[in-house]
Protein backbone atom coordinates (compact mmCIF):
# COMPACT_ATOMS: atom_id res chain seq x y z
CA UNK A 1 0.00 0.00 0.00
CA UNK A 2 1.30 3.44 -0.91
CA UNK A 3 1.51 6.19 1.65
CA UNK A 4 0.04 9.54 0.68
CA UNK A 5 3.56 10.93 0.36
CA UNK A 6 4.66 8.08 -1.97
CA UNK A 7 1.54 8.64 -4.05
CA UNK A 8 2.25 12.35 -4.50
CA UNK A 9 5.88 11.69 -5.35
CA UNK A 10 4.75 9.21 -8.01
CA UNK A 11 1.96 11.43 -9.36
CA UNK A 12 4.25 14.47 -9.59
CA UNK A 13 6.66 12.50 -11.79
CA UNK A 14 3.77 11.23 -13.89
CA UNK A 15 2.27 14.71 -14.32
CA UNK A 16 5.66 16.11 -15.31
CA UNK A 17 5.98 13.46 -18.01
CA UNK A 18 2.43 13.93 -19.30
CA UNK A 19 2.66 17.72 -19.30
CA UNK A 20 5.92 17.53 -21.23
CA UNK A 21 4.35 15.33 -23.90
CA UNK A 22 1.14 17.35 -24.17
CA UNK A 23 2.53 20.88 -23.99
CA UNK A 24 5.30 20.23 -26.48
CA UNK A 25 2.70 20.76 -29.17
CA UNK A 26 0.77 17.57 -29.57
CA UNK A 27 -1.50 15.29 -27.60
CA UNK A 28 -1.70 11.93 -29.30
CA UNK A 29 -1.34 13.57 -32.71
CA UNK A 30 -4.15 16.07 -32.08
CA UNK A 31 -3.18 19.76 -32.00
CA UNK A 32 -3.46 21.16 -28.47
CA UNK A 33 -5.95 23.90 -29.35
CA UNK A 34 -8.35 21.40 -30.96
CA UNK A 35 -7.87 18.86 -28.18
CA UNK A 36 -8.91 21.27 -25.42
CA UNK A 37 -10.99 23.90 -27.18
CA UNK A 38 -14.56 24.80 -26.31
CA UNK A 39 -16.86 27.72 -26.88
CA UNK A 40 -18.61 27.34 -23.53
CA UNK A 41 -18.89 30.36 -21.27
CA UNK A 42 -18.25 29.86 -17.58
CA UNK A 43 -20.73 31.68 -15.38
CA UNK A 44 -21.15 29.74 -12.14
CA UNK A 45 -23.15 30.65 -9.07
CA UNK A 46 -21.49 30.84 -5.67
CA UNK A 47 -23.25 27.55 -4.78
CA UNK A 48 -21.68 25.86 -7.81
CA UNK A 49 -18.23 27.15 -6.85
CA UNK A 50 -18.87 25.87 -3.32
CA UNK A 51 -19.78 22.49 -4.82
CA UNK A 52 -16.47 22.39 -6.71
CA UNK A 53 -14.64 23.30 -3.49
CA UNK A 54 -16.48 20.49 -1.65
CA UNK A 55 -15.57 17.99 -4.39
CA UNK A 56 -11.93 19.07 -4.21
CA UNK A 57 -11.88 18.81 -0.42
CA UNK A 58 -13.43 15.35 -0.60
CA UNK A 59 -10.91 14.16 -3.20
CA UNK A 60 -7.93 15.52 -1.24
CA UNK A 61 -8.97 16.17 2.36
CA UNK A 62 -6.76 17.88 4.90
CA UNK A 63 -5.60 15.77 7.81
CA UNK A 64 -3.61 16.71 10.91
CA UNK A 65 -0.12 17.53 9.68
CA UNK A 66 -1.11 16.85 6.05
CA UNK A 67 -2.25 19.59 3.67
CA UNK A 68 -5.24 19.04 1.42
CA UNK A 69 -7.05 20.77 -1.44
CA UNK A 70 -8.14 23.75 0.67
CA UNK A 71 -4.64 24.22 2.09
CA UNK A 72 -3.21 24.29 -1.43
CA UNK A 73 -5.74 26.89 -2.68
CA UNK A 74 -7.06 24.39 -5.24
CA UNK A 75 -10.25 26.33 -5.98
CA UNK A 76 -8.49 29.67 -6.35
CA UNK A 77 -5.90 28.03 -8.58
CA UNK A 78 -8.62 26.50 -10.77
CA UNK A 79 -10.44 29.85 -11.01
CA UNK A 80 -7.18 31.59 -11.94
CA UNK A 81 -6.42 29.07 -14.69
CA UNK A 82 -9.83 29.31 -16.29
CA UNK A 83 -9.85 33.09 -15.89
CA UNK A 84 -6.64 33.62 -17.86
CA UNK A 85 -6.50 34.04 -21.61
CA UNK A 86 -5.71 30.35 -22.16
CA UNK A 87 -9.09 29.37 -20.71
CA UNK A 88 -10.21 28.84 -24.30
CA UNK A 89 -7.82 25.89 -24.34
CA UNK A 90 -9.66 24.25 -21.43
CA UNK A 91 -12.76 22.28 -22.27
CA UNK A 92 -15.23 24.36 -20.30
CA UNK A 93 -18.21 22.56 -21.82
CA UNK A 94 -16.83 19.27 -20.43
CA UNK A 95 -16.43 20.92 -17.01
CA UNK A 96 -19.96 22.31 -16.99
CA UNK A 97 -21.49 19.01 -18.16
CA UNK A 98 -19.68 17.15 -15.36
CA UNK A 99 -20.85 19.64 -12.76
CA UNK A 100 -24.44 19.33 -14.04
CA UNK A 101 -24.23 15.51 -13.88
CA UNK A 102 -22.98 15.75 -10.29
CA UNK A 103 -25.78 18.13 -9.31
CA UNK A 104 -28.35 15.82 -10.99
CA UNK A 105 -27.00 12.79 -9.09
CA UNK A 106 -27.27 14.71 -5.82
CA UNK A 107 -30.88 15.57 -6.65
CA UNK A 108 -31.75 12.00 -7.72
CA UNK A 109 -30.21 10.71 -4.48
CA UNK A 110 -32.64 12.85 -2.54
CA UNK A 111 -30.13 15.36 -1.21
CA UNK A 112 -30.49 19.11 -1.40
CA UNK A 113 -26.86 19.90 -2.22
CA UNK A 114 -23.45 18.25 -2.39
CA UNK A 115 -22.14 20.80 0.09
CA UNK A 116 -24.60 19.80 2.82
CA UNK A 117 -24.22 16.01 2.76
CA UNK A 118 -21.83 14.01 4.93
CA UNK A 119 -18.61 12.41 3.71
CA UNK A 120 -20.15 8.95 3.18
CA UNK A 121 -22.95 10.44 1.08
CA UNK A 122 -20.43 12.50 -0.92
CA UNK A 123 -18.43 9.34 -1.55
CA UNK A 124 -21.57 7.52 -2.74
CA UNK A 125 -22.51 10.35 -5.13
CA UNK A 126 -18.96 10.56 -6.53
CA UNK A 127 -18.84 6.76 -6.93
CA UNK A 128 -22.12 6.92 -8.85
CA UNK A 129 -20.68 9.68 -11.05
CA UNK A 130 -17.56 7.57 -11.53
CA UNK A 131 -19.78 4.80 -12.93
CA UNK A 132 -20.35 6.95 -16.02
CA UNK A 133 -17.29 7.18 -18.31
CA UNK A 134 -17.59 10.96 -18.76
CA UNK A 135 -18.21 11.30 -15.02
CA UNK A 136 -15.04 9.33 -14.26
CA UNK A 137 -13.10 11.54 -16.68
CA UNK A 138 -14.53 14.64 -15.00
CA UNK A 139 -13.39 13.47 -11.56
CA UNK A 140 -9.90 12.76 -12.93
CA UNK A 141 -9.86 16.18 -14.61
CA UNK A 142 -10.82 17.94 -11.36
CA UNK A 143 -8.20 15.89 -9.51
CA UNK A 144 -5.58 16.97 -12.04
CA UNK A 145 -6.20 20.62 -11.16
CA UNK A 146 -5.94 19.75 -7.47
CA UNK A 147 -2.54 18.13 -8.13
CA UNK A 148 -1.38 21.17 -10.12
CA UNK A 149 -2.39 23.48 -7.25
CA UNK A 150 -0.80 21.14 -4.72
CA UNK A 151 2.50 20.60 -6.54
CA UNK A 152 2.95 23.78 -8.59
CA UNK A 153 4.96 26.89 -7.90
CA UNK A 154 3.18 29.33 -5.54
CA UNK A 155 3.41 32.09 -8.18
CA UNK A 156 0.61 30.32 -10.08
CA UNK A 157 -1.86 30.59 -7.20
CA UNK A 158 -1.62 27.18 -5.53
CA UNK A 159 0.74 25.71 -2.95
CA UNK A 160 0.84 28.86 -0.76
CA UNK A 161 4.08 29.31 1.16
CA UNK A 162 5.27 26.07 -0.49
CA UNK A 163 3.09 24.13 1.98
CA UNK A 164 2.92 20.97 -0.15
CA UNK A 165 6.60 21.08 -1.04
CA UNK A 166 7.51 21.35 2.63
CA UNK A 167 5.19 18.47 3.49
CA UNK A 168 6.73 16.34 0.73
CA UNK A 169 10.29 17.39 1.65
CA UNK A 170 10.71 18.72 -1.91
CA UNK A 171 13.42 21.21 -2.87
CA UNK A 172 12.17 23.07 -5.95
CA UNK A 173 14.46 24.02 -8.79
CA UNK A 174 15.67 27.57 -9.03
CA UNK A 175 14.89 30.16 -10.11
CA UNK A 176 11.23 29.83 -9.21
CA UNK A 177 8.74 31.77 -11.34
CA UNK A 178 7.57 35.06 -9.88
CA UNK A 179 4.57 37.22 -10.70
CA UNK A 180 5.37 39.08 -13.90
CA UNK A 181 7.63 36.29 -15.17
CA UNK A 182 5.19 33.37 -15.27
CA UNK A 183 4.92 31.45 -18.56
CA UNK A 184 1.62 33.05 -19.57
CA UNK A 185 3.00 36.56 -18.94
CA UNK A 186 6.02 36.18 -21.20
Amino acid sequence: MFSRRDFFCWISKFLALVSTVIWNGCAFGIPIRRFFSSNAKLNLSSDQWSTIRAVQEHLLPSEPGTPGASDSNALLYFQAVIGRHESEEINLEFFLNGLQKLEKLVEISGYSSFIDIDENQKEAVLRALEGDEKGRQWIIWIYGFICEAFLGAPAYGGNPNEIAWKWLGHNPGFPLPVVGKRYFEL
